[in-house]
């Protein structure tokens, strides 16, 4: 985030925990004030069935929440932890600000359906 402070990054922490602890880290990374949220599946468990809108389901998943970059950390991990539990993973690390907008066109390249037809990313 460039705030005209010099901040030019975002705080993202990252848990590690078996599903029945996921919706509790979910929750208390809500409360603590995490912009956005995030879970990713931490083993090798690929779920196919996106039709129903349900919550992940993967037996080990990667809970991320991402922080203002003047979050105090520290104020975070320990109320975190004593939800995931002493043996749970714990990350943290600081996301660079970027155009985001930007730099997701440029994940997606024109794709030529036949001859006369295009699909172009905007």
């Amino acid at each position: 985030m460039t705030d005209g402070e010099g901040q030019s990054h975002w705080w993202r922490i990252s848990v590690t925990v078996a599903l029945d602890a996921a919706d509790r880290v979910e929750e208390t990374l809500d409360v603590l004030g995490a912009l956005a949220i995030t879970r990713m599946d931490a083993g090798d468990a690929p779920q196919f069935d996106a039709a129903l809108p349900d919550k992940p389901r993967w037996p080990l998943q990667s809970v991320s929440g991402l922080f203002a970059p003047d979050t105090d950390m520290a104020s975070i991990e320990e109320p975190l932890m004593a939800v995931a539990g002493s043996d749970a993973a714990l990350g943290i690390d600081a996301v660079d600000d970027q155009d985001w907008e930007l730099s997701g066109r440029t994940s997606f390249a024109p794709v030529q359906i036949s001859d006369r037809l295009w699909i172009c990313p905007p």
